[in-house]
């Protein structure tokens, strides 16, 4: 069955929107291939800068920070001046903070550096392309992002074992020099992100006389009183604020463990530069797939909501039970095991979290919730792999690390109980948007 309101609406599921799908794909290659490795570059500047593993982790953490919080700076960009603008400022970002890294001489240098310039770019570029992917499709909406997020797993497939011999051979600021070219060719793939193109509502006639709308022209003139007064509506829904607490608790406890990943593999087993990038790529490949896979079953008609759900929350789960099973990684094998597993499963949290909003608020909040929703995640990445890098300062060790990571994944997996039996209900708001029933 076909709605009036789905008549106003082209190229859902199909069409342009499959190449935009590509162009975040590559998006994703080339921000979270930078993101996701840089534990192997990182461990290389610790050395050369004198550095221990508090202060490193915190690069990392105010990069993710920024990484997730410029989300809702991202978001009310979009809606002023649309998604392949927003994401082109982001490739921008990005490429500076990369071309001024290349003179660190201490963490706090980086920390400006990859942590808050390159951190908002990567920001300014992640969230547009999942807000337009989503706009796109609507019934292959899972399927859809999970092909998008796909790009972060190729990217740390593909990085892992490119950064290690790029600082082998040509040293860490090679690094840099490389992605400052690559997010500046990303620019390319932004401009492809337009907007879903709408057939024009014919406004409605009384006598003869063409009414005028007057509650759209006052939306466009208080646009950020608009987006801000419907931010703050999101607080009033408890179970957005469940789920935003479990993203922010998921943020605590799922970079650290990839993070410390080449670590761990120098530092306690012993491995070499490039045996130590290897796990990483295994984490990336599998994680790869674990997305495709659950972007498939996320798509399955009977009870859709409910099993993204149940999909999730599991998913949080077991990666918290892998965390806390980190005194079982003795040798390379065991690592690579670990991290295949730990990538499989962590891909529904990426591949669903947009997926489960739209479900949980509705397409027309999607900006508004997703910005908000970034922000918390960015706390906990901020605070995550901090704690995380202290407790392997002051432990001598890394297996308190991963148990804190694991604990707080098991937490944000329990949290998302709550939403089972009220997401259908949030989608059931959904319905004119369908295409056919």
């Amino acid at each position: 069955m076909t709605t009036a309101a789905t008549k106003k609406t082209k190229g859902i599921d199909g069409g342009w929107g499959w190449l935009v799908v590509l162009s975040a794909f590559l998006i994703h290659v080339v921000a979270d291939g930078f993101v996701n490795t840089l534990g192997i570059l990182m461990d290389d500047l610790k050395t050369q800068l004198h550095s221990d593993n508090t202060n490193a982790a915190l690069v990392f953490s105010i990069l993710n920070g920024f990484y997730m919080a410029s989300g809702v700076f991202a978001t009310v960009l979009i809606d002023r001046i649309g998604c392949n603008l927003t994401c082109a400022i982001g490739c921008v970002f990005s490429a500076t903070g990369c071309f001024l890294s290349l003179w660190a001489d201490s963490m706090l240098w980086l920390g400006v550096t990859v942590g808050v310039i390159l951190g908002t770019g990567a920001g300014l570029m992640y969230c547009p392309a999942i807000v337009c992917v989503t706009r796109h499709f609507h019934h292959k909406r899972a399927l859809a992002t999970g092909i998008t997020v796909c790009g972060a797993g190729i990217g740390s497939f593909l990085f892992s074992p490119i950064n290690a011999f790029v600082i082998t051979h040509f040293g860490a600021p090679a690094v840099f020099k490389l992605f400052t070219g690559l997010f500046l060719f990303s620019i390319l793939f932004a401009l492809t992100f337009r907007e879903v193109p709408k057939e024009p509502a014919k406004p409605e006639a009384e006598n003869g006389q063409l009414l005028a709308k007057p509650a759209e022209k006052k939306e466009e003139e208080d646009g950020m009183l608009h987006w801000f007064k419907e931010a703050l509506i999101l607080f009033k829904n408890p179970f957005f604020l469940f789920y935003g607490l479990s993203a922010m608790l998921t943020s605590f406890g799922t970079n650290g463990p990839t993070y410390f990943l080449p670590f761990y593999a120098k530092e306690t087993l012993k491995l070499s530069q490039e045996e130590a990038a290897m796990p990483l790529a295994v984490y990336g490949l599998l994680n790869t797939i674990g997305r495709v896979v659950c972007g498939f079953i996320g798509d399955f008609r009977e009870n859709k909501s409910r099993n993204r759900v149940v999909l999730l929350g599991s998913s949080l789960v077991i990666c918290g039970l892998l965390c806390c099973g980190s005194f079982l990684m003795l040798d390379f094998w065991s690592l690579a095991v670990y991290a295949g597993l730990f990538g499989f499963s962590l891909s529904a949290s990426i591949c669903l979290m947009s997926v489960v909003l739209v479900d949980l608020v509705g397409t027309e909040k999607l900006t508004q919730a997703f910005g908000i929703v970034l922000t918390l995640k960015g706390i906990g990445t901020l605070a995550g792999p901090s704690i995380a890098g202290f407790l392997a300062d002051i432990a001598g060790s890394y297996h308190p690390t991963y148990i804190f990571s694991g604990l707080a994944l098991v937490f944000s997996g329990l949290l998302l109980i709550p939403m089972l039996g009220k997401v259908s209900k949030a989608k059931r708001s959904e319905q004119p948007q369908q295409i056919d029933q």
